[in-house]
């Protein structure tokens, strides 16, 4: 037998007791599919998984475990599993899960692709931000109830023939969110707004319809392949692209509100609450580095 094949046998032998091993589930964790290296649970996961994971509850119970892109995933299937996990243990399920697409489009900062203690800190300013501005409270009624008349608007002129409701419905609940994060209804000030939601939703169309096994394969073993050649690959590029069009879209607006902000008015969006955090936190750098100065001096 040549050296060539001796090594190559050993390898695929190391790899799969490694796989194998990673894979080995504790006793402890939820029931749920089999998982086999390299593939997962992926052989037994009915694709779009969507449609699969609703069927999870009347086979594995309200609490099922499987293994994809080389990750073991836990599905709460009740109100009771989910308010434990994120209220009672909150601290042990509020990490972010950091992936190729998030770090090639946000580069792994943000709300959506952030993690670790920055991470828990801008969450901490953000509730108490939009709370400030009415979210979850009696002073988002009147946004709410406006948007509620132009959705009621919308279904009426379909004249009682079948019609999609998510445009629509996505319409209404963004303008709700960018009143809040903006400070106005972009979709009366941006004609391209209806084309940003369209992408959104092909977004999550595409994540849960075209996932099939040889993407499953390729994200089990991203972290051994390039990221460039992961993204170049037709599915991920798709994805990049729709995340970027959306990431520009929002820069656009941030970048007009950081021009027109005066930082002696009171805040009155999202945005601008930040931007006033921002610099408050600039000068009390600088505070702090004049008293270190002083006390040295002295």
């Amino acid at each position: 037998m040549e050296p060539m094949t001796i090594a190559l046998a050993v390898g695929a032998a190391l790899l799969g007791y490694f796989a194998a091993k990673k894979l080995r589930s504790p006793s402890n964790l939820p029931p749920g599919p089999p998982a086999v290296p390299i593939f997962g649970s992926s052989l037994w996961i009915q694709f779009p998984m969507r449609c699969w994971i609703l069927k999870t509850p009347q086979l594995y119970g309200q609490i099922c475990t499987f293994v994809l892109d080389g990750r073991r995933i836990c599905v709460l299937n009740s109100y009771e599993a989910v308010r434990e996990a994120f209220l009672t243990h909150s601290s042990n399920f509020s990490g972010r899960q950091v992936n190729i697409f998030t770090t090639k489009v946000l580069g792994n900062s943000g709300l959506l692709a952030g993690d670790g203690p920055k991470w828990k800190q801008l969450r901490r300013f953000s509730l108490q931000a939009l709370r400030d501005f009415g979210f979850g409270k009696s002073g988002s009624e009147e946004t709410i109830a406006r948007e509620a008349q132009e959705l009621i608007a919308a279904l009426e002129s379909s004249n009682g023939q079948p019609t999609s409701t998510s445009v629509p419905f996505n319409k209404a609940v963004s303008n709700v969110i960018c009143s809040l994060v903006f400070g106005s209804r972009v979709a009366d000030e941006d004609p391209s707004f209806e084309e940003k939601l369209s992408l959104i939703n092909k977004l999550t169309q595409t994540s849960a319809e075209s996932r099939h096994p040889l993407l499953t394969i390729t994200m089990a073993f991203q972290r051994f392949l390039s990221p460039e050649l992961v993204l170049s690959m037709p599915f991920p590029k798709k994805m990049v692209g729709i995340f970027n069009s959306v990431f520009n879209f929002c820069q656009g607006q941030i970048d007009a509100k950081e021009a027109a902000y005066n930082t002696a008015d009171e805040p009155r969006d999202y945005i601008e609450a930040f931007l006033a955090e921002r610099h408050r936190l600039t000068d009390a750098r600088r505070t702090r580095r004049r008293t270190l100065a002083t006390k040295i001096f002295k």
